[in-house]
């Protein structure tokens, strides 16, 4: 059986990582069976125990693939926060109906923002300590998510748009205004809801995101003169949420493709778990997921719990600012034979069809 450590995770092993792939040291955390199996499928070893004893090894699709590490077999004590324990997604909050429960130390996490000065609070932003949640080596890189103010969920919303996850930016405007609703004595939940619309997808992204939406018919399908609505009057009928739902890092930088989202499993795993979380409780929104990676994440889950493919609009551009060349493509700027123009025409009637399928008032 697939060996559990103490952390409260699974394991597999780099290929890359050659003859060294069976030190623990080396291991790379995988959140659940799903993501296992997305290992062996990639070729990955992972790690089982042997039944009947304390040892475990690396066995690749029923094979043993290396020798057990030298020495008694010991499970790999949990380094502080390095981890992100299936509690942190699951149901343990009570929230309102509209909101997705989240895990039982969104609550902590909420409160160790409030206990905050806003000196440390942009200290906790610029180099996180106190809120970080897991951390993992991969290629040489330094991954780190860190907890921010991203749980609520409207359930039942008519779009969800779908990036790749929380910026610094992001985190920054997320944490604040929590700290702000917290003060004037908002309760948890009501705080998340608010830092949540006021900080998804805030700066140039916002306004690249909605010239897109607008271009291509989702205004219309909505029945709003602009879909910039969305985060102000008409913010109950959208969704927004990121693959992965917490601010992300690579060496401290924002997370930005690399490695990638689809070919990591410490990600995937962690994107699997969430998309899935969310996507179900908007199961009749139209999707807009932000660049071909996000997208494939979120055709691969949502194959995975049911959600129709058409309600998919595959084919967006990220809507970052260091996009603004295929975003412009995208919209026109270089004519009709452009291939980032066919996909607006593609994603275009994709829109209008649904909009001509969609039951009127």
């Amino acid at each position: 059986m697939p060996h559990l450590f103490e952390d409260g995770l699974y394991g597999a092993a780099d290929p890359a990582n050659g003859k060294q792939r069976h030190h623990i040291g080396k291991r790379v955390p995988v959140a659940d069976i799903e993501g296992l199996r997305e290992c062996l499928r990639m070729g990955w070893p992972i790690w089982m125990s042997i039944r009947g004893t304390r040892d475990r090894r690396l066995v690749s699709k029923g094979v043993v693939d290396a020798e057990a590490p030298d020495g008694p077999a010991v499970v790999v004590p949990a380094p502080r926060r390095a981890a992100v324990p299936a509690a942190r997604v699951e149901a343990a909050v009570s929230l309102p109906e509209s909101a997705l429960p989240v895990g039982r130390d969104a609550s902590g996490f909420l409160a160790e923002i409030a206990r905050m000065t806003e000196r440390e609070a942009i200290e906790e932003i610029a180099h996180p300590r106190r809120l970080l949640m897991a951390s993992h080596s991969q290629g040489g890189k330094r991954l780190e998510v860190v907890y921010a103010p991203f749980d609520h969920v409207n359930a039942g919303a008519e779009v969800v748009i779908v990036g790749i996850t929380p910026g610094r930016q992001q985190m920054r405007e997320a944490i604040l205004e929590a700290r702000k609703a917290l003060a004037e004595g908002a309760t948890d939940n009501e705080a998340l809801a608010r830092a949540k619309v006021h900080a998804s997808f805030a700066g140039p992204r916002r306004h690249n995101l909605v010239k897109i939406m607008d271009a291509v018919g989702v205004n219309g399908f909505l029945g709003v003169s602009t879909t910039a609505s969305l985060w102000r009057e008409d913010s109950a009928r959208a969704h927004f949420m990121s693959a992965l739902r917490y601010p992300t890092f690579a060496d401290g930088e924002d997370y930005n493709r690399s490695p990638d989202l689809n070919r990591t499993p410490f990600l995937f795993g962690l994107a699997r778990k969430w998309l899935a979380q969310e996507l179900s409780r908007c199961p009749d929104a139209v999707i807009v997921p932000m660049g071909d990676m996000v997208t494939e994440a979120v055709v691969r889950v949502c194959r995975e719990i049911g959600v129709p493919r058409d309600r998919i609009l595959a084919g967006v551009p990220h809507a970052s600012g260091a996009n603004n060349g295929p975003i412009s493509r995208f919209l026109g700027a270089k004519g009709e034979s452009d291939p980032w123009r066919r996909r607006f025409h593609e994603v275009e009637a994709q829109v209008a069809r649904l909009r001509a399928a969609s039951p009127k008032p």
